[in-house]
């Protein structure tokens, strides 16, 4: 019975660690940007913190970062662990990377807002006073 109960706790702890793959205290900048949730500043502020204050001992020490709380740490889940290797194949949350909007030239938005007031001067410039015709006429 005792090797049933040692075989079940090993077996727990196996499956907790088995699906979390980014160290937070060895992982690269880049490497944290993989997490959903962490961009570029987060993950430059998690660097800092960790060359500041040295190791992260539990991964909810994470919250000491600035701009990270509990419920970021929560949603990380079993992606984030304080020891190991990290192995970006095997995240269950990755982040994906947001598509850049292209950015306008003050030329073409030139070109947008008089377009606009063309069209609005359009619709103002016709005239409102018709003469009713009369059915006595």
């Amino acid at each position: 019975m005792k090797y049933l109960k040692l075989l079940l706790a090993s077996s727990l702890i196996l499956a907790t660690t088995a699906f979390t793959q980014v160290n937070i205290n060895t992982a690269s900048v880049k490497e944290l940007m993989a997490l959903k949730g962490i961009g570029e500043k987060k993950a430059q502020d998690i660097v800092k913190y960790r060359k500041a204050n040295g190791k992260f001992k539990s991964v909810t020490d994470l919250t000491q970062v600035k701009g990270i709380g509990e419920t970021t740490v929560k949603k990380l889940g079993s992606d984030i662990k304080i020891s190991g290797t990290t192995d970006l194949s095997k995240l269950k949350n990755k982040s994906t990377p947001k598509a850049s909007k292209p950015q306008s030239t003050k030329k073409n938005s030139h070109k947008k807002s008089e377009e606009a007031k063309k069209t609005v001067k359009k619709k103002t410039d016709k005239p409102t006073n018709k003469k009713k015709k009369n059915k006595t006429d």
